[in-house]
Formats: structure tokens, sequence, C-alpha cells
């Protein structure tokens, strides 16, 4: 996996962007800032990342993102 993330942003297997289509390990990456990737997240499940933040959440929901697949 590369380093940076507007590199993991590319990197991997593209998923489409539902949650539906996420699985437990999913790279998800987000412009917070309105420029480019700037944090990346990992999905855990069940709407969740890693940090355990909701991403149905009105502030994450509406953000720009990609979710990349690695295995």
């Amino acid at each position: 996996m590369p380093r940076v993330s507007g590199a993991q942003a590319t990197a991997g297997r593209s998923v489409e962007l539902k949650l539906s289509a996420m699985t437990s390990g999913d790279i998800i990456a987000f412009s917070i800032h309105g420029g480019g990737i700037d944090h990346v997240g990992m999905y855990a499940g069940n709407g969740k990342n890693v940090e355990q933040v909701d991403l149905t959440d009105t502030y994450w929901s509406k953000l720009p993102r990609t979710v990349r697949r690695f295995l």
C-alpha cells in the first residue's frame, strides 16, 4: 500500500461509493479541506470506519471520497 493519502486513493481496486458495496478493510479516502485527498480511513463494517465515525453522519456523508480495495 502506498504511503501518502493521494496515492492510496488511486491504488488497489475501485469500489462503488455506496455503504452496501463496502466491506471491512476497504480504504475510504476523503477530501476534507476541498483540495485533493487529505484523509484516509479504513472501513470497519456497519457504516463505521476504524476510528468509529458514522459514515452516514451529515459531516462525513457529504465529503467527496473514493473507496479502494487491496485484498
